[in-house]
Protein backbone atom coordinates (compact mmCIF):
# COMPACT_ATOMS: atom_id res chain seq x y z
CA UNK A 1 0.00 0.00 0.00
CA UNK A 2 1.09 3.43 -0.99
CA UNK A 3 1.72 5.23 2.51
CA UNK A 4 0.83 8.79 1.46
CA UNK A 5 -2.12 7.32 -0.20
CA UNK A 6 -3.32 5.93 2.91
CA UNK A 7 -2.68 9.39 5.08
CA UNK A 8 -5.29 11.15 2.44
CA UNK A 9 -7.70 8.66 2.56
CA UNK A 10 -7.23 8.96 6.87
CA UNK A 11 -7.46 12.65 6.41
CA UNK A 12 -10.57 12.29 4.59
CA UNK A 13 -12.04 10.43 6.95
CA UNK A 14 -11.00 12.32 9.77
CA UNK A 15 -12.26 15.50 8.52
CA UNK A 16 -15.93 13.59 7.53
CA UNK A 17 -15.72 12.60 10.96
CA UNK A 18 -15.42 16.33 12.61
CA UNK A 19 -18.22 17.59 10.44
CA UNK A 20 -20.62 15.27 11.73
CA UNK A 21 -19.51 14.96 15.15
CA UNK A 22 -18.52 18.58 15.91
CA UNK A 23 -19.97 20.45 13.35
CA UNK A 24 -16.54 21.63 12.47
CA UNK A 25 -16.59 24.07 9.30
CA UNK A 26 -13.43 21.77 8.26
CA UNK A 27 -13.78 23.47 4.04
CA UNK A 28 -13.14 27.06 5.32
CA UNK A 29 -10.47 25.68 7.32
CA UNK A 30 -6.95 25.91 4.50
CA UNK A 31 -4.46 24.26 6.80
CA UNK A 32 -6.29 21.48 7.95
CA UNK A 33 -5.23 18.99 5.97
CA UNK A 34 -1.10 19.87 6.51
CA UNK A 35 -2.61 19.87 10.30
CA UNK A 36 -3.95 16.35 10.22
CA UNK A 37 -1.45 14.62 8.00
CA UNK A 38 1.26 15.46 10.66
CA UNK A 39 -0.91 14.18 13.50
CA UNK A 40 -1.87 10.93 11.67
CA UNK A 41 1.38 9.71 10.99
CA UNK A 42 2.45 10.62 14.27
CA UNK A 43 -0.97 8.24 15.62
CA UNK A 44 -0.39 5.32 13.39
CA UNK A 45 3.37 5.34 13.51
CA UNK A 46 2.66 4.78 17.75
CA UNK A 47 0.37 2.51 16.63
CA UNK A 48 2.60 0.64 14.86
CA UNK A 49 5.29 0.45 17.38
CA UNK A 50 2.85 -0.11 20.03
CA UNK A 51 1.88 -3.66 17.79
CA UNK A 52 5.32 -4.63 16.52
CA UNK A 53 7.09 -4.10 20.05
CA UNK A 54 4.74 -6.20 21.59
CA UNK A 55 4.72 -8.85 19.05
CA UNK A 56 8.33 -9.07 18.50
CA UNK A 57 10.09 -11.47 20.77
CA UNK A 58 13.75 -9.93 20.67
CA UNK A 59 11.91 -6.90 22.72
CA UNK A 60 11.88 -7.89 25.87
CA UNK A 61 10.03 -5.99 27.64
CA UNK A 62 7.37 -5.66 30.94
CA UNK A 63 4.33 -5.67 28.75
CA UNK A 64 2.56 -3.48 31.79
CA UNK A 65 4.44 -0.51 30.31
CA UNK A 66 2.96 -0.87 27.03
CA UNK A 67 0.04 1.21 28.73
CA UNK A 68 2.33 4.50 28.53
CA UNK A 69 2.79 4.28 24.37
CA UNK A 70 -1.18 3.44 24.51
CA UNK A 71 -1.82 6.31 26.53
CA UNK A 72 0.60 8.39 24.49
CA UNK A 73 -1.50 7.86 21.26
CA UNK A 74 -4.22 8.92 23.49
CA UNK A 75 -2.73 12.14 24.18
CA UNK A 76 -2.12 12.71 20.16
CA UNK A 77 -5.72 12.24 19.40
CA UNK A 78 -6.89 15.16 21.80
CA UNK A 79 -4.51 17.38 20.67
CA UNK A 80 -5.56 16.59 17.80
CA UNK A 81 -8.98 17.68 18.34
CA UNK A 82 -8.20 19.99 20.61
CA UNK A 83 -6.24 21.83 18.25
CA UNK A 84 -9.09 21.68 15.35
CA UNK A 85 -11.73 23.28 17.36
CA UNK A 86 -9.49 26.28 18.75
CA UNK A 87 -7.98 25.42 22.13
CA UNK A 88 -4.03 25.87 21.28
CA UNK A 89 -2.93 25.38 24.93
CA UNK A 90 -4.80 22.16 26.24
CA UNK A 91 -3.39 21.01 22.94
CA UNK A 92 0.58 21.73 23.79
CA UNK A 93 -0.75 20.24 26.98
CA UNK A 94 -1.38 16.72 25.56
CA UNK A 95 1.10 17.16 23.18
CA UNK A 96 3.62 17.69 26.70
CA UNK A 97 2.18 14.94 27.95
CA UNK A 98 2.69 12.48 24.97
CA UNK A 99 6.19 13.28 25.44
CA UNK A 100 6.01 12.62 29.32
CA UNK A 101 4.39 9.22 28.74
CA UNK A 102 7.45 8.39 25.78
CA UNK A 103 10.45 8.32 28.47
CA UNK A 104 7.92 6.37 31.18
CA UNK A 105 7.82 3.79 28.71
CA UNK A 106 11.28 3.87 27.99
CA UNK A 107 11.90 3.32 31.95
CA UNK A 108 9.35 1.08 33.31
CA UNK A 109 9.41 -1.40 29.92
CA UNK A 110 12.62 -2.26 32.04
CA UNK A 111 11.34 -1.77 35.56
CA UNK A 112 8.50 -4.07 36.09
CA UNK A 113 8.89 -3.63 40.42
CA UNK A 114 8.74 0.22 40.29
CA UNK A 115 6.02 0.16 38.14
CA UNK A 116 3.76 -1.92 40.48
CA UNK A 117 5.15 0.38 43.93
CA UNK A 118 3.80 3.59 41.42
CA UNK A 119 0.86 1.84 40.86
CA UNK A 120 0.43 1.20 44.61
CA UNK A 121 1.34 4.67 45.46
CA UNK A 122 4.67 3.54 46.99
CA UNK A 123 6.32 5.47 44.50
CA UNK A 124 6.65 8.49 42.59
CA UNK A 125 9.45 9.32 39.87
CA UNK A 126 10.48 12.30 38.41
CA UNK A 127 10.36 13.35 34.78
CA UNK A 128 14.04 14.22 35.02
CA UNK A 129 15.11 11.14 36.97
CA UNK A 130 13.52 8.94 33.91
CA UNK A 131 15.53 11.26 31.73
CA UNK A 132 18.65 10.90 33.80
CA UNK A 133 17.83 7.07 33.46
CA UNK A 134 17.93 7.10 29.46
CA UNK A 135 21.05 8.84 29.04
CA UNK A 136 23.02 6.57 31.44
CA UNK A 137 21.44 3.25 29.48
CA UNK A 138 23.18 0.17 29.67
CA UNK A 139 23.68 0.03 26.02
CA UNK A 140 24.91 -3.15 26.03
CA UNK A 141 21.60 -4.53 27.01
CA UNK A 142 20.53 -4.07 23.43
CA UNK A 143 23.63 -3.40 21.57
CA UNK A 144 27.57 -4.92 21.48
CA UNK A 145 30.10 -3.21 22.37
CA UNK A 146 31.42 -1.74 18.52
CA UNK A 147 28.02 0.09 18.96
CA UNK A 148 28.23 1.79 22.10
CA UNK A 149 29.73 4.89 21.45
CA UNK A 150 27.61 5.32 18.43
CA UNK A 151 24.55 4.66 20.37
CA UNK A 152 24.95 6.81 23.43
CA UNK A 153 26.02 9.80 21.08
CA UNK A 154 22.47 9.31 19.44
CA UNK A 155 20.43 9.29 22.45
CA UNK A 156 22.61 12.05 24.13
CA UNK A 157 21.51 14.20 20.98
CA UNK A 158 17.43 12.94 21.03
CA UNK A 159 17.22 13.48 24.56
CA UNK A 160 18.28 17.23 24.45
CA UNK A 161 16.20 17.48 21.43
CA UNK A 162 13.55 15.67 23.72
CA UNK A 163 14.21 18.66 26.29
CA UNK A 164 13.93 21.40 23.55
CA UNK A 165 10.61 20.55 22.65
CA UNK A 166 9.54 19.29 26.07
CA UNK A 167 10.41 22.94 27.06
CA UNK A 168 8.81 24.87 24.47
CA UNK A 169 5.39 23.16 24.84
CA UNK A 170 6.02 23.96 28.94
CA UNK A 171 5.91 27.50 27.93
CA UNK A 172 2.51 26.98 26.65
CA UNK A 173 1.37 24.68 29.95
CA UNK A 174 2.89 27.64 32.43
CA UNK A 175 1.85 30.56 30.38
CA UNK A 176 5.97 31.61 30.83
CA UNK A 177 5.76 34.87 28.58
CA UNK A 178 2.96 37.29 26.50
CA UNK A 179 3.21 35.29 23.61
CA UNK A 180 2.64 31.94 24.94
CA UNK A 181 -1.21 32.80 26.39
CA UNK A 182 -4.25 32.77 24.56
CA UNK A 183 -6.18 35.76 26.44
CA UNK A 184 -9.65 34.00 24.98
CA UNK A 185 -12.04 36.17 27.72
CA UNK A 186 -15.18 35.46 25.52
CA UNK A 187 -16.27 32.16 24.41
CA UNK A 188 -17.08 32.96 21.10
CA UNK A 189 -13.29 33.56 20.65
CA UNK A 190 -12.64 30.43 20.82
CA UNK A 191 -13.80 28.63 17.49
CA UNK A 192 -11.66 26.73 14.16
CA UNK A 193 -8.87 29.00 13.01
CA UNK A 194 -5.91 28.45 10.33
CA UNK A 195 -3.83 30.73 12.89
CA UNK A 196 -4.09 27.91 15.86
CA UNK A 197 -3.11 24.97 13.00
CA UNK A 198 -0.33 26.84 11.80
CA UNK A 199 1.21 27.64 15.18
CA UNK A 200 0.43 23.68 16.30
CA UNK A 201 1.80 21.64 13.18
CA UNK A 202 5.35 22.38 13.83
CA UNK A 203 4.97 21.91 17.44
CA UNK A 204 3.66 18.33 16.16
CA UNK A 205 6.23 18.02 13.71
CA UNK A 206 8.97 17.97 16.67
CA UNK A 207 7.02 15.84 19.12
CA UNK A 208 6.98 13.28 16.34
CA UNK A 209 10.61 13.28 15.06
CA UNK A 210 11.78 12.68 18.46
CA UNK A 211 9.19 9.86 19.70
CA UNK A 212 9.92 7.64 16.78
CA UNK A 213 13.79 8.43 16.70
CA UNK A 214 13.98 7.46 20.53
CA UNK A 215 11.72 4.00 19.28
CA UNK A 216 14.35 3.33 16.46
CA UNK A 217 17.23 3.56 18.77
CA UNK A 218 15.57 1.65 21.47
CA UNK A 219 13.74 -0.56 19.55
CA UNK A 220 16.04 -1.23 15.74
CA UNK A 221 15.60 -4.86 15.54
CA UNK A 222 12.00 -4.99 15.75
CA UNK A 223 12.01 -1.87 13.49
CA UNK A 224 14.17 -3.96 10.96
CA UNK A 225 12.28 -6.69 10.97
CA UNK A 226 8.70 -4.51 9.92
CA UNK A 227 7.84 -4.41 6.59
CA UNK A 228 8.35 -1.32 4.24
CA UNK A 229 4.76 0.22 4.09
CA UNK A 230 5.41 0.58 8.16
CA UNK A 231 8.83 1.12 7.98
CA UNK A 232 8.04 4.37 5.47
CA UNK A 233 5.32 5.58 7.65
CA UNK A 234 7.54 5.68 10.86
CA UNK A 235 10.42 7.43 8.26
CA UNK A 236 7.72 10.22 6.72
CA UNK A 237 6.98 10.22 11.24
CA UNK A 238 10.25 12.02 11.36
CA UNK A 239 10.78 15.48 9.33
CA UNK A 240 14.50 16.31 11.16
CA UNK A 241 16.74 15.60 8.84
CA UNK A 242 19.60 15.70 10.54
CA UNK A 243 18.05 13.29 13.33
CA UNK A 244 17.92 11.22 10.35
CA UNK A 245 21.22 11.56 9.35
CA UNK A 246 22.59 10.64 12.69
CA UNK A 247 20.30 7.19 12.87
CA UNK A 248 22.00 6.36 10.00
CA UNK A 249 25.37 6.99 11.29
CA UNK A 250 24.90 4.91 14.14
CA UNK A 251 22.48 2.13 12.55
CA UNK A 252 23.54 2.25 9.41
CA UNK A 253 20.23 2.98 7.92
CA UNK A 254 16.64 4.23 8.51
Amino acid sequence: MDVEIYIEEQTRIVKKYLENTFRIPVAELSKIDTFLEIFLKNILSLKIWTNEVQNNRNSNIFLNSLIYLEEAISNLNQALILGIIGFRIPACVMMRRSLENMVSFLYYKDHPVEYFRKELGTLSTRIKDLQDYLIKYPSELIYSRADEDRFKDLLRELIEKWREIYRELSNYTHGSRKEYLDLKTYIEDISPRDETLISLAPLAEKVGDITNSLLITFFFTAYQSMDETKKSLIRLSIKDNAIKTNIINAFGSV
